[in-house]
């Protein structure tokens, strides 16, 4: 059964092109994402200043992540810090 649903979610991710990482932290989803051989495009998301330049720096090394330092969330404002 486990080999079967491994399987599956290869076949799944194989069909990505893109994936979306809000708070994104360090980049551990969209570093397991490529290590499970997604060939999209990653764009990650994270709002910490110190934490985002750790992101960057990683994501930083393969050309199809992007990162923005940038606070997503369901309000409809824009806050400045």
């Amino acid at each position: 059964m486990l080999q079967k649903s491994l399987k599956f979610v290869a076949r799944f991710f194989a069909q990505l092109t893109k994936i979306i990482d809000v708070g994104a932290t360090r980049g551990q989803f969209g570093e397991q994402m490529l290590d499970m051989g997604l060939k999209g495009q990653t764009l990650s998301f994270e709002s910490t200043k110190a934490t985002f330049d750790l992101l960057a720096r990683k994501a930083k090394a393969h050309k199809r992540w992007s990162c923005l330092h940038l606070t997503l969330g369901d309000m409809s404002r824009v806050s400045l810090r």
